[in-house]
């Protein structure tokens, strides 16, 4: 699914361009230094950076490779501009970093797994039980935080955090009495253990109330200081990195063969596809500002965050609307 295709984005850098078109700063004189990890949802930007999407906008990127407390580090000092950007960065935003979110990457769906035997049948059920996490803060974390937020019982959960292999076998030696975990867009691939039922999918168009159906896993995040002394920059790397994941959506295999032939990926192809299936490309921004207060809500509620500031006064910290909205998009 793609929430900007070609021509939308097309449309997009025209309207914006003419709205920033006062700015001064030239792009032949800067360099823009990207950092990324070597993971699948960072496919594009480095296809961005292969097939020449910058330097069709006409910016000059540098890539350099460094982990995400690097990245962190980095943007702080001066020497990195961006980089793709995941729940992690709230916590970093938190703790000082100067990072905002620009656009949204990739999104994915949400599964609550239980027992059948658990005499769980609804959310409201899980009041005072115990839930596995991959991540702390992660997407399927704060979207199962939202939901029992609804039903007025967040507070009341105990979040276990494993690898989804080993919260699997918890849950199957009642150990826990529900898993939330990425839901793979195929159902025919759907595999559950021998008595286990899925209390909730955020792909059901049944669900009722707030929809988090390919919910925002990546997002483009800029450093701050970068957005405010050379916002038309910022605007055309923003606008280069959006096109090249519509790309990436249209071409899969050839842009992670590709990725994979140059060495920014680690494993087969196979691998590599594999667990690109639960991807849902979808660049865009109104989507990515809604999700965005959900992460930071959620994780302000789980004390995940710890800065005394509203939700309101943090957005204004983490996000940046940069891009037009465009059709109420």
């Amino acid at each position: 699914m793609i929430i900007y295709n070609r021509k939308l984005v097309f449309l997009i850098l025209i309207i914006a361009l003419i709205l920033i078109g006062g700015c001064t700063d030239d792009p032949n004189n800067t360099v823009v230094k990207i950092a990324y990890q070597g993971n699948i949802e960072e496919a594009p930007l480095l296809t961005a950076y292969e097939m020449d999407f910058f330097k069709k906008e006409g910016v000059d990127i540098e890539l350099v490779k460094h982990d995400f407390d690097g990245i962190v580090a980095g943007i702080k000092n001066g020497e990195i501009q961006g980089a793709t950007v995941d729940y992690r960065v709230f916590a970093a935003v938190d703790s000082g970093a100067e990072i905002k979110i620009v656009a949204g990457l990739h999104g994915g769906c949400t599964q609550i797994i239980t027992k059948e035997s658990s005499g769980i049948d609804t959310l409201r059920d899980l009041k005072d039980k115990s839930i596995g996490v991959t991540k702390p803060g992660n997407g399927s974390m704060v979207v199962t935080s939202d939901l029992l937020k609804a039903e007025k019982i967040d507070q009341s959960v105990k979040w276990i955090v494993e690898d989804e292999e080993n919260l699997k076998k918890l849950l199957q030696r009642n150990e826990i009495d529900a898993i939330s975990i990425l839901e793979h867009p195929d159902p025919s691939k759907r595999a559950l253990n021998s008595g286990e039922k899925i209390l909730y999918s955020s792909s059901n168009k049944e669900n009722n109330g707030k929809s988090y159906k390919h919910f925002y896993e990546s997002f483009i995040g800029l450093d701050d200081k970068f957005i405010k002394n050379n916002r038309k920059i910022a605007f055309k790397t923003s606008i280069a990195w959006l096109k090249a994941a519509v790309w990436v959506d249209e071409n899969q295999h050839e842009a992670y063969r590709t990725l994979i032939e140059k060495g920014y990926f680690k494993g087969d192809f196979d691998s590599i596809l594999n667990k690109a299936e639960y991807f849902m490309w979808m660049p865009g921004v109104k989507y990515a500002k809604d999700n965005v207060y959900i992460y930071v809500s959620q994780q302000r509620s789980q004390n995940i965050l710890r800065s005394d500031i509203s939700d309101k006064e943090f957005m204004k910290k983490i996000y940046e609307p940069l891009i037009p909205e465009l059709n109420g998009r």
